[in-house]
């Protein structure tokens, strides 16, 4: 209250919307989530000195709901009481009140910076993903500039279950209420259900209407599992609370929705945010989709209009007395929202105002409670209201509907009672179908709307589809009437060139997401903006000829023409542009598609920076000391240049070029220039170079990197030097210093003199004999061979796997066991050996056919007799699979069975290419599989013991234990496991009680999920971050618990709902007998 006063005192007309707007939107920030920390702290002295104010869509914080997938916008607003300043604008990501889930600020779209002069009129719009996550989630949009000023606008963005979908979340205190939107849009209701791990912890679930009636919820005192059902939906669209009864330890839950369909027809897209230009006409399109009776269909849209009302002046109310006044004599036809307020004249007397219904018999209240009750001797207001009742419902069952006025006194009252009704009607706007849909039929169908003589503002309408008399689904439109064109001066055009005429020098001009069908000629030196998408001009000719203007974010269909000094174009796409007889000219960030691209006698400073030329190269003539980098051409020739000296060339980048990549006929220097799979840096004068085609066949030990360029002379002193890239992946089993450029002579492959930098991986050489290229290497060094499998040990098994690798491509694999013939293979080959030791030979040649060896020498031991590991959590033996491996290729859709034993099994090399590993294990009567993106090669050690003991609760019981290893790591696996039914019986324990641990330093529970069941087991999952040393844990179930204070809850709000009930009884007979 001193901080209103004081800025009260300072400015004495700001209404109390300003002041509240201006507290808000100059405090200061404090740690904490937006919706705990609120505004910030209220900063009195930049509150009383700020100049600058903003809204978005009138209002100082910016609330909306967004179902996935689709887009809202609004309308942002900035005025400027001082000089002219620069705002810097950034969005914090979105999160909600836990963290537990987040949105990316790129899903804001708003300028970043905004030279404000005095006010700005603009657009921010928010993009939901497919996958947003539904919830609440907060944000702040910050607005500064260099002099310290600072504006902070909340954003509050509501991401609603629109679509059936499973989600995750966490909850971590008891009495936490975590709160999800329902939108039912071609749904007539849903099932909802909550699971949780931890029994120890209760959750229950709760749906509330949109006023805030719980409508239904789930409340069980045992089990990890809350369910509730929502039927004939009365609103289309609820709320669902997830609420921490009892939390011992912060709990992750799933939450299900699946929407049910009663609807005859569903529409889509279900939501949509509509932007139209002031005076002109826009189809918007829905797809319709009837069912299996055929019918016929009125389609409009619609919206809230003022409907019927009535004044009843002089009602008169003794103490206690009540007065019901019936909406009977008001025009009901299209009413959809109920209206009421009651004006008397002494405040110290209490008066109560309910919305009420007549059933044929009695006067009743409705079941969510509408009513407006305050204690007005308290408020010092003798006033009440209940506004935007949703009635549609009870007009269809009830014959009437009215308002209930009680006095509870201490004294007498008279008062004025005002009733309305807003209704929902036809837009006049919009054009309206009636459709005759067939069975089953799916169609597409588009409403014009005419914006003339339309406000500019937002109109929320209603996609109304109506049989007969009976209104099937409503989808919801969001329709924006807003102007093509505004200014740094908040004006506001429909027209472009209109926009520059009445333009002051230095002003900016903020074009949006429109195509624009103008020749436009920019003769002042303004800023044209494009916003949002960017804006679209469909120009013969856009000819620029005022110095020192700048165009960004605009695409231009047509010829650009630059007669300008200091023109700035950046993120600007043409289809042909000239630039002649001009100085600092820069293009940065933009695209020239098609046609052509010419710069004509200009005398220095242009910049041509990250420019995409899609279709044509670009033409330089007679222009010089200019800038040219990190420019791409696509399918089409580069640089054509003639004339020019001291221009700098770098990140030329250029795919498919026809005829040329560069031609130049001067003195030239480019860095770092790529013509498809070349790369390379370039010096000379008058060359024309291109990529090529291979002629011929390199020679013998010759390797082919497959870089191959055309290089011609221009003139008879022609010459270039060439520092041609190599990548030194492409050389493995090569020496570098063997590198060659060679030269193709017509007939046979010369080579170059040539120098290789191997720190900067680079061969050069100096050219004067023009021809094709290529960069090869001399292949003289035999291929390195790495046996994996097997290695120098002794195996109990006849069985052996050979897997082998090598250092660079081999185009031929062959082995030989103890001296034996040669047995060609592709790298890897299954071989059986007899008892005893063994040498294997392997050989493999290069593609420069030079040969390589390596050797490896080991044992079989094969025992007649047979053996087992231990069982529980004892046994074991390190460095072997006690369990038999199964890979199953999901690729191919194999599975490929190795020995199974209950002996131990030597280490076996397991490759999977996003596979799942299955390990069974006799041992421990149980089956262990992992899944998940597993590629490559990996060494899987399953070991049937642990490394750290569990210590079990009370309540607890150790099933098995079990390690797994696998080297390379693998992380982010699924886990499964059966646990025998017998076993849950003999400990009485349920089949959802057992849950994984892993160890981590300590024994964490997993996230553990029941599956399914078979006869004699019950199967589960488990997600872990990690492999560890694992243990299956059976828990037994408290006895129930007994919710005492819901007990007395119950019975209070039973006796409240009695004496209720007693009262209005009473007061319907007074009522009778007053009328009697």
């Amino acid at each position: 209250s001193g901080a209103v006063a004081l800025i009260k005192q300072a400015n004495p007309s700001l209404t109390p919307r300003e002041i509240r707007s201006l507290l808000m939107e100059t405090a200061g920030d404090v740690n904490g989530h937006l919706f705990s920390k609120g505004a910030g702290i209220i900063n009195v002295s930049r509150a009383l000195t700020t100049n600058i104010s903003a809204e978005i869509d009138g209002a100082e914080k910016w609330e909306f709901s967004v179902p996935p997938g689709y887009r809202i916008t609004a309308k942002l607003e900035i005025k400027n009481k001082g000089p002219s300043t620069t705002l810097n604008l950034f969005a914090e990501n979105l999160t909600t009140p836990d963290s537990d889930a987040e949105i990316s600020n790129s899903s804001f779209s708003f300028p970043s910076q905004i030279t404000l002069e005095n006010n700005y009129t603009g657009y921010i719009s928010f993009s939901a993903s497919e996958d947003a996550l539904p919830g609440i989630y907060g944000t702040t949009l910050i607005l500064s500039d260099a002099s310290g000023q600072t504006l902070r606008l909340q954003i509050v963005v509501t991401i609603p279950f629109a679509t059936s979908k499973n989600i995750s979340g966490l909850i971590d205190n008891t009495g936490d209420l975590i709160y999800y939107q329902l939108k039912l849009f071609n749904a007539s209701g849903a099932n909802i259900s909550l699971k949780w791990q931890n029994s120890a912890n209760d959750l229950d679930l709760y749906l509330f209407a949109p006023n805030g009636e719980i409508v239904n919820f789930s409340t069980a005192s045992s089990g990890t599992t809350e369910s509730i059902n929502l039927s004939n939906a009365f609103y289309d669209e609820y709320w669902l609370a997830v609420y921490g009864y009892s939390i011992s330890t912060q709990e992750s839950y799933n939450l299900s929705v699946n929407f049910t369909s009663g609807n005859q027809i569903s529409v889509n897209p279900f939501f949509m945010d509509v932007n139209v230009s002031k005076n002109s006409l826009k189809n918007i399109s829905f797809t319709i989709k009837n069912d299996a009776t055929a019918r016929s269909v009125n389609v409009s849209l619609k919206y809230l209009s003022a409907g019927s009302s009535k004044v009843k002046n002089g009602i008169s109310l003794a103490p206690g007395g009540c007065v019901i006044v019936n909406a009977s004599d008001m025009n009901k036809t299209r009413a959809r929202y109920l209206n009421a307020s009651f004006m008397w004249n002494n405040s110290s007397n209490d008066i109560d105002l309910f919305f009420l219904y007549y059933n044929g018999t009695d006067w009743k209240m409705s079941r969510e409670g509408f009513s407006s009750q305050h204690w007005n001797a308290i408020t010092g207001e003798a006033y009440e209201e209940i506004r935007m009742i949703d009635v549609l419902e009870y007009l269809k069952k009830y014959p009437e509907i009215g308002v209930g006025i009680c006095n509870n006194g201490p004294g007498a009252s008279a008062g004025n009672l005002t009733m309305n009704f807003t209704d929902i009607v036809p837009w006049q706007a919009a054009s309206n179908l009636t459709l005759d849909l067939s069975r089953s039929e799916e169609r597409q169908v588009n409403i014009t709307i005419n914006a003339s003589g339309l406000e500019p503002k937002i109109y929320p309408l209603k996609l109304s589809v109506e049989n007969v008399s009976n209104e099937i689904l409503r989808a919801d439109v969001l329709l924006r009437v807003r102007y093509k064109i505004t200014t740094s001066r908040g004006l506001e055009y429909e027209s472009i060139q209109d926009a520059i005429n009445n333009a002051t020098e230095g002003e900016t001009i903020y074009v949006y997401g429109w195509a624009f069908n103008e020749n436009i000629t920019l003769n002042k030196s303004v800023n044209l903006l494009g916003q949002e998408e960017g804006a679209v001009i469909n120009a013969d000719e856009f000819n620029i000829t005022a110095n020192g203007a700048n165009i960004s974010s605009i695409t231009i269909n047509g010829r650009l023409i630059v007669f300008a000094n200091q023109t700035r174009l950046e993120s600007v796409a043409t289809n042909e542009t000239t630039i002649s007889s001009v100085f600092g000219f820069s293009m940065i960030s933009s695209r020239i598609r098609c046609q052509s691209a010419n710069i004509v006698n200009n005398s220095s400073n242009l910049v041509l920076d990250d420019v995409l030329f899609d279709g044509c190269g670009l033409i330089m003539l007679n222009s010089s000391n200019n800038n040219l980098t990190n420019l791409t051409f696509l399918n089409a020739d580069g640089l054509n240049v003639s004339g020019c000296k001291g221009n700098v060339y770098e990140n030329i980048s250029l795919v498919n070029s026809s005829e040329y990549a560069v031609s130049i006929a001067d003195e030239f220097l480019i860095k770092n220039i790529s013509v498809n799979n070349l790369s390379f840096d370039c010096s000379g004068s008058g060359i024309k170079m291109n990529w090529a085609v291979k002629p011929s066949r390199l020679p013998e030990k010759y390797r082919d990197l497959g870089t191959y360029f055309n290089a011609s002379n221009l003139s008879d002193n022609s010459w270039f030097e060439i520092n041609l890239s190599y990548s030194p992946s492409a050389l493995a089993g090569v020496n570098e210093s063997k590198l060659e450029i060679m030269r193709w002579n017509g007939t046979d492959w010369l080579p170059v003199s040539t120098s290789v930098n191997i720190e900067k991986k680079y061969a050069n050489a100096n050219i004067t004999n023009f021809s094709t290229f290529t960069l090869a290497a001399l292949d003289d060094l035999p291929p390195v061979i790495t046996i994996i499998s097997p290695q120098p040990a002794t195996y109990n098994t006849n069985t052996i796997e050979l897997r082998c690798a090598a250092n660079e491509n081999i185009s031929a694999w062959w082995y030989s066991v103890d001296g034996g013939g040669p047995v060609f293979f592709n790298q890897n080959a299954t071989m059986t050996l007899a008892n005893g030791q063994h040498v294997i030979n392997v050989w493999a040649n290069d593609t420069a056919n030079n040969t390589g060896h390596a050797s490896v020498s080991l044992t079989i031991s094969v025992s007649t007799g047979g053996g087992g590991g231990g069982s529980g959590s004892g046994g074991g033996s390190g460095g072997f699979i006690t369990s038999a491996a199964i890979v199953k290729n999901a690729t191919q859709n194999l599975t490929q069975e190795i020995q199974k034993s209950e002996a131990p099994l030597p280490v076996e090399q397991i490759t999977a290419s996003s596979s799942y590993i299955k390990f069974e294990n006799a041992s421990i009567h149980s089956v262990v599989s992992i899944s998940g993106n597993i590629t490559g090669s990996h060494r899987i050690l399953v070991y049937n013991y642990s490394d750290y003991k569990y210590e079990p609760g009370s309540d607890q019981r150790i099933y098995k234990y079990f390690k797994i290893v696998a080297e390379p790591v693998i992380s982010s696996v699924k886990i499964s496991f059966y646990v025998d039914k017998k076993w849950l019986e003999e400990n009485g324990f349920e089949k959802e009680s057992i849950k994984l641990y892993k160890h981590e330093n300590d024994w964490i529970p997993l996230l553990t999920k029941y599956l399914n069941e078979s006869n004699d087991a019950c199967f589960y999952e488990a997600s872990t971050p990690s492999l560890s040393d694992f243990v299956i844990i059976g828990t037994q179930e408290g006895a129930p618990k007994a919710k005492v204070e819901d007990n007395y809850l119950i019975l209070y709000f039973a006796g409240l709902l009695l004496g209720l009930a007693v009262v209005i009884w009473a007061l319907i007979r007074q009522i009778k007998k007053r009328e009697e």
